[in-house]
């Protein structure tokens, strides 16, 4: 015997023998798995006893007294329709406790008499000295029941069964459990049609997405497709739209907003993700005709998958600069089961208050609790150690896994229209999805609250897997969208378009809890409760692979961007290889041609130089030298040529280095090839790019050698250095990202204009500004060149009364400045040297290295604050704690040269125990205090370093 429940809610399970029925004088509970056991079974023996083949006539096996209570609890049973389930070796078989009717009553308007199954006619099937069959007689006459409407005094009731033998030869053994569970099925699982249709809608729905999707990507790459398919540029030009998703290459890979939850429950999604595979699988394979076999394979599942769990968790939140790993780590092995936790504590504990079957018993928690403790949770923390230092490990060979870099401050969001909104995104999201599944959802709950068991495994992976890709591109294209218009928040919003999903899914649960007939508060605490652990499960599932899915989207088409090329001609004249003229190129009378065509005759040269290196190298090996020097690329490090003016190099200055031919070094003059094979055809069209773009270029032909940009840029400081050319004389352009605004003038074709009036944000410095001398006019009341860290504290000073109070030129490179910014502040020092340059930036380690970059080309500058003594009159709470990557730097900048050189620089790193940044320094000051008080008094004081 096992369990009995009322068949509208499956859930309210109880032990057979909590019901007045005979029963043995020792209650023997038998062997249950795990599964079993979460499913509320409880085997024990009956008073029903067989024997291979023996047929048995009617037999009496007890005659029960019955009290009054003993009927009223029958009766109650037979109104909330009572099953109960009892098993035949391995086949279960599920009857009703009795009937109400009105059979024997005359009367029509009488009431319906209770009627309870007292006799039981077992009818076992058998095939050899096996038992294939076992079934009890559906058909209640009146033979096979006892009137219980009205107890009476002495009330006995009698309780029999017989046992008839059939042999069935055509039903091998190993199909017995199957065909049994098949034969009582209540609903259609036999027609197939509804389940084909249910495909074929999800296919329909998945084929428009896809065709979508490759619509945009079509439209992404068209530029790369251009080179296979030799479209023209003009006609490129004049049929491709410019889009906004290429305006936010800087802001795009930002990490979003709580990390370490966001990469938590990534990782717990893939874990959830791979254990539904594994489940549906192992289902497919071979199918859970087992009661419990299900909850069995989802544990083991769950237990197994955590390496990935954490590997997946640990990865992400390396690369996105998470600093708590232990945390991240902790948090994605109680994502799930946290809440899962909390909720089957509340249902374990109402269950027991209803003495159902339902709650575990106390083996069986200290079970589960071990199998978290001693191998879920130790996986997860060993997926994630690996997975952090793959990432650490792949972050040194490749530098960073974006192909974009990261601006210090976030763009501006635009406002969206109402149907870029979140809420709109989130709805498509998750309707679209859940239109593809939810016939075969019906299917599932029937199974899961019911007594049946599901077993159509591969419908269902067919149906999972279409979902999937049903959810991933549904999210791609918004996500494709929401870049269009210029939204660079995509990480969350990946993410919850798969959790939108789930929302539909709960809503179908009530809508399934309303079409059944459960009642009472064990059944609606168990069914919604467990209803939204799966629907928590759900979300982190199809949260997970939207994410991916959009992830993997949004670094291909940024890896592809092709950015507008600059068709400007080059002036200046290039430094020649080997003892060429090394004249000054400003005075050079040399045109862009002339400078391409030595750009490509010093890079033959080279090659020819260094295949001449390989051979010489081969003999030396064939003539068994050991001692012999390998053949090597000499490449010049110069010391300041990169930010020189015009990129002149200083041969006495300039640091050699010799690149040999040796394993080492093979990937890295492969880096170098490829370099100077991109600057060789781009000088040959006598054409110019930026590093950008010429990072791009690369990918294309050979994405195996550089995974990012920086990898591009380590290559082209080999290349300049075997060259000795500028790289600005290479034809390749640095972006624009420093500011300009103040009193100063620049020339344009027709007259002077001021920068200030070129718009409220300044003007961006660019390479025009750089080419002549007598194109850039300084007002006669300016004293002062004020270089500012931060934008946001550059546009606060310039919508001020600064420039009023005190005329002076604003400069920011927005962070760590670019090549541009710094050659222009030392162009002004050289044009006019009695400008006082000045630097105002955060007290922070990062603050000092901006500072000490901007004096690697400009040694006139220098520090005006913060200093300690300011820092001083800031509240302690506008200080934040040194990170460890903060007091690393700090340690760094220590030990560099030109500190050491710099008391008092020296003791003003030393004394950063909390950085404050320049907007603390803001908000103290009321209103215009730090334009019109701080920067004028400290400037009158000489306060500077």
């Amino acid at each position: 015997m096992n369990k009995v429940w009322p068949y509208s809610n499956p859930t309210e399970t109880y032990e057979y023998y909590d019901f007045p029925f005979c029963k043995p004088k020792t209650v023997m509970p038998h062997f249950m798995t795990l599964g079993q056991v979460l499913r509320g079974d409880r085997l024990v023996n009956s008073l029903y006893p067989m024997h291979m083949k023996r047929q048995v006539p009617r037999t009496v096996i007890c005659q029960r007294p019955m009290s009054e209570m003993d009927i009223l609890k029958f009766k109650s049973a037979i109104d909330q329709n009572y099953m109960f389930e009892l098993f035949v070796g391995e086949l279960p078989i599920d009857r009703p406790f009795g009937v109400k009717s009105s059979m024997g009553v005359e009367d029509a308007e009488a009431p319906e008499r209770y009627f309870l199954v007292n006799y039981l006619d077992f009818i076992i099937g058998y095939n050899e000295r096996e038992v294939v069959s076992a079934n009890v007689t559906r058909e209640l006459n009146p033979e096979h029941l006892v009137d219980i409407t009205e107890w009476k005094e002495n009330m006995v009731v009698q309780f029999s069964y017989s046992v008839h033998w059939t042999p069935l030869p055509h039903i091998p053994p190993s199909q017995a459990l199957e065909l049994q569970l098949k034969s009582t099925m209540p609903h259609g699982h036999s027609n197939m049609d509804i389940h084909w249709l249910a495909i074929i809608n999800s296919f329909v729905l998945m084929l428009l997405i896809l065709s979508l999707f490759l619509l945009i990507i079509i439209r992404v790459v068209r530029s790369d497709l251009s080179r296979y398919l030799q479209i023209p540029d003009e006609e490129l030009n004049a049929v491709e739209e410019e889009t906004g998703w290429k305006l936010l290459h800087a802001d795009v890979f930002r990490a979003p907003k709580h990390r370490l939850f966001f990469c938590s429950a990534v990782g717990a999604g893939a874990q959830l993700t791979s254990m539904m595979f594994m489940v549906v699988l192992v289902g497919c394979i071979g199918t859970y005709y087992q009661r419990g076999a299900v909850a069995s394979a989802a544990v083991i599942s769950y237990m197994v998958t955590a390496l990935l769990g954490g590997f997946v968790s640990a990865n992400l939140y390396q690369k996105l600069g998470g600093e708590k790993w232990a945390w991240n780590i902790f948090i994605t092995a109680l994502c799930f089961m946290g809440p899962a936790f909390l909720i089957w504590s509340f249902l374990n504990t109402v269950a027991i208050f209803y003495g159902s079957t339902a709650a575990f018993p106390f083996p069986t928690i200290l079970l589960m609790f071990a199998m978290w403790a001693c191998v879920t949770f130790p996986l997860t923390v060993l997926g994630g150690i690996i997975g952090r230092h793959r990432s650490i490990k792949q972050a040194q060979a490749e530098g960073s896994p974006f192909p974009c870099k990261t601006n210090k401050l976030a763009r501006e969001i635009p406002a969206c229209r109402w149907y870029q909104s979140p809420i709109t995104q989130m709805f498509a999201s998750g309707f679209l999805p859940f239109s593809a599944i939810y016939i075969e959802l019906h299917y599932i709950f029937n199974s899961v609250w019911g007594p049946r068991i599901y077993f159509l495994y591969g419908i269902l992976l067919l149906a999972f897997t279409m979902l999937l890709l049903v959810a991933g591109t549904v999210t791609v294209l918004f996500t494709y969208f929401h870049l269009n218009a210029e939204d660079h928040r995509w990480w969350w919003r990946a993410f919850c378009s798969g959790v939108a999903v789930s929302v539909f899914f709960y809503l179908y649960c009530i809508y399934f809890f309303l079409q059944t007939g459960m009642t009472g508060f064990l059944q609606c605490s168990f069914f919604f409760l467990y209803s939204l652990l799966a629907a928590h499960g759900i979300a982190l599932t199809l949260g997970c692979v939207s994410f991916y899915c959009t992830y993997f989207f949004v670094i291909y088409i940024y890896s592809r961007i092709k950015a507008a090329a600059t068709r400007a001609l080059i002036s200046q004249q290039i430094c020649v290889l080997h003892g060429a003229c090394r004249e000054d190129p400003r005075t050079c009378p040399h045109q862009a041609s002339t400078s391409s065509t030595t750009v490509v005759m010093a890079v033959e040269r080279l090659t020819h130089n260094v295949l001449r290196c390989v051979v010489d190298a081969l003999k030396s090996a064939q003539l068994s030298q050991a001692k012999a020097a390998p053949a090597a690329v000499l490449l010049f490090e110069p010391c300041h040529s990169l930010i020189q003016e015009h990129g002149a190099f200083a041969a006495a200055t300039d640091r050699r280095r010799r690149l040999s031919f040796t394993a080492p070094h093979w990937r890295r003059l492969a880096r170098l090839w490829a370099a100077l094979d991109a600057v060789h055809r781009l000088n040959k069209a006598e054409r110019t790019c930026t590093q950008r773009e010429l990072f791009y270029r690369a990918i294309s032909d050979c994405r195996e050698l550089f995974g990012s940009q920086s990898v591009m840029d380590r290559a082209l400081r080999d290349a300049v250095g075997a060259l000795q050319v500028g790289r600005p004389h290479l034809g390749i352009l640095t972006a624009e990202k420093g500011l300009l605004a103040g009193d100063i003038a620049f020339k344009d074709p027709s007259a002077f204009a001021s920068l200030a009036a070129q718009g409220s944000s300044g003007t961006s410095i660019s390479e025009s500004m750089l080419k002549d001398d007598n194109n850039i006019q300084i007002g006669e009341k300016a004293k002062v060149v004020l270089v500012v860290e931060k934008d946001t504290i550059f546009q606060h000073l310039l919508h001020s009364r600064l420039l009023a109070a005190l005329p002076m030129i604003l400069v920011t490179g927005r962070g760590y400045p670019d090549l541009l910014t710094r050659r222009f502040l030392q162009k002004l020092h050289r044009i006019a040297p009695h400008l006082l340059q000045l630097y105002l930036g955060d007290f922070d380690p990062d603050g000092v290295a901006i500072y000490l970059l901007y004096r690697t080309s400009c040694e006139q500058l220098r520090w005006l604050g913060l200093h300690s003594d300011d820092v001083k009159k800031l509240p302690v709470e506008a200080g934040v704690s040194l990170s460890k990557r903060d007091h690393t730097l700090q340690a760094s900048l220590l030990r560099r040269e030109e500190v050491r050189r710099n008391p008092l620089l020296t003791d003003e790193i030393r004394s950063m125990t909390r950085k404050f940044e320049l907007e603390a320094l803001h908000a103290a000051y009321a209103d215009e205090g730090m334009a019109l008080k701080f920067i004028p008094d400290k400037i009158k004081a000489s306060s500077w370093i």
